[in-house]
């Protein structure tokens, strides 16, 4: 048996934007572009990419700093389900991608109230928080916003992922040669932001299921850390007939459904044969975390 380790840090990132808008004239009164939001621990637990059924809500009065810790909006007044399932154009790095999943909500039925704090909870309106923030001005001042009658809020909420292009690669030696690795993102995909909607961190729903080295599925355990935000993942392709990889560029693993990761030989990299009666073992660890 052989196996091969790489690790894969994926960050994550918050922000709103929000306008004042005048109901009789559509004019705005106030327009406010992105301002940064907190990732809470509690967003971190989930070992998702995105909450699965999300609730934008609002608070009053309250000008306490967020913390990762938060559990609850100070004086929570509304909510509103929000689908954050639009994605904007990729941006490309040269060593990574940051991608952009993003969604609008409008709260109406003001009568004055001063609006200070907002945040994002997950299942339900009385569910877990995930997000906060203060409300803040084009400066990133945190500041208050008084809505009247007549007026809607809207806010445009935002979650960036930045995903490295290549994990990591190398030369893992074993009885039968050296097998030249390397996790990389597949530069053929169109649209990475709906590719990213299938890639949860507990890869769920048959995303344990890997062709390896063209030897059909081989199903992978998963063993969960969440408090140092971590998920290994092992597969393993058993015993059987010979089998030769075809050229560098051609893949040694591929996830069974979307993905935008695959494991390859690299440009440079030699053909490998992995002899009859011979198991090999891929273990990938995923690592997540806050974007500064």
């Amino acid at each position: 048996m052989n196996e091969i380790k790489t690790q894969n840090q994926i960050g994550i990132k918050g922000a709103y934007a929000y306008q004042v808008i005048d109901d009789s004239t559509g004019e705005m009164v106030i327009d406010v572009p992105e301002q940064t939001n907190l990732i809470l621990d509690s967003y971190l637990d989930m070992g998702r990419f995105a909450p699965a059924g999300t609730y934008l809500c609002l608070g009053s009065g309250v000008v306490t700093p967020p913390s990762v810790s938060d559990t609850d909006l100070g004086n929570q007044i509304k909510v509103q389900s929000i689908s954050m399932n639009s994605n904007s154009d990729v941006e490309d790095h040269q060593d990574y991608k940051i991608v952009k999943r993003y969604g609008s909500c409008d709260f109406t039925g003001f009568s004055g109230e001063a609006i200070t704090e907002l945040g994002i909870r997950k299942d339900n309106n009385n569910g877990v928080l995930v997000t906060r923030a203060l409300i803040k001005d084009s400066e990133g001042v945190p500041t208050q916003i008084t809505v009247n009658a007549g007026q809607t809020l809207r806010i445009t909420y935002a979650i960036y992922f930045k995903l490295p292009k290549i994990v990591s690669s190398g030369v893992t030696p074993t009885p039968h040669g050296d097998l030249h690795w390397c996790l990389a993102a597949d530069e053929s995909l169109a649209n990475w932001g709906y590719y990213l909607a299938g890639l949860k961190f507990d890869l769920e729903t048959g995303f344990n299921q890997f062709g390896l080295f063209g030897r059909g599925l081989a199903t992978a355990t998963i063993a969960w850390d969440i408090p140092n935000r971590t998920v290994t993942l092992t597969a393993k392709t058993p015993a059987q007939s010979s089998v030769t990889t075809s050229q560098p560029g051609s893949p040694i693993w591929v996830p069974r459904y979307a993905s935008i990761y695959k494991m390859i030989i690299p440009i440079g990299g030699a053909q490998y044969t992995i002899p009859a009666n011979y198991d090999l073992t891929i273990s990938w660890e995923i690592t997540w975390g806050r974007l500064p």
